[in-house]
């Protein structure tokens, strides 16, 4: 059984919308989907330094915000060079760490420049190859772009452009 963990930089708010739509429609369980926004990505959100009074003003916006806090909990990341984020979904911790020996610092490293460019990191757990190639197909048709499959420590580059 393949235990991947497939991750993808959505360039705006509509882009990130449309993919997390299509993961759901497609079935893929919110358990197994974690978000990492800047707060320059929320439009119109400041981001409070404490993850409860994160999802209260989220849950009654459209577009990413809405469909974020369908992904609660929420956590709030410090990161020095690049401020507050906001983890949706599985705690993002506990979502790398579940089968994977990365580290949340090199994880967010991966992603520093487009998370600094107010782009939004989306990350989906595979379990199967077929689930794998079903959600490159998701990305790909969502316009997802740097694709990188992780499996254990090694990470795949997958795509570097936009789809």
């Amino acid at each position: 059984m393949s235990l991947d963990l497939l991750t993808c930089v959505a360039r705006d708010e509509v882009k990130a919308a449309r993919l997390l739509d299509d993961l759901q429609a497609a079935g893929f369980p919110a358990d197994s989907i974690c978000v990492l926004a800047p707060e320059s990505a929320l439009a119109g959100f400041a981001l409070p330094d404490e993850p409860r009074r994160a999802i209260e003003p989220l849950q009654s916006a459209l577009g990413l915000p809405g469909l974020l806090a369908r992904l609660a909990p929420v956590e709030i990341v410090h990161v020095a060079d690049l401020g507050p984020l906001l983890a949706a979904g599985a705690p993002l911790r506990a979502f790398i760490a579940r089968r994977h020996s990365t580290e949340l610092e090199r994880f967010i490293a991966r992603f520093r420049a487009p998370l600094r460019a107010g782009k939004i990191v989306v990350a989906i757990f595979s379990s199967s190859h077929q689930e794998t190639a079903r959600i490159l197909y998701l990305l790909r048709q969502s316009g997802a772009e740097d694709v990188y499959r992780w499996d254990g420590d090694t990470i795949l580059e997958l795509s570097r452009e936009a789809a």
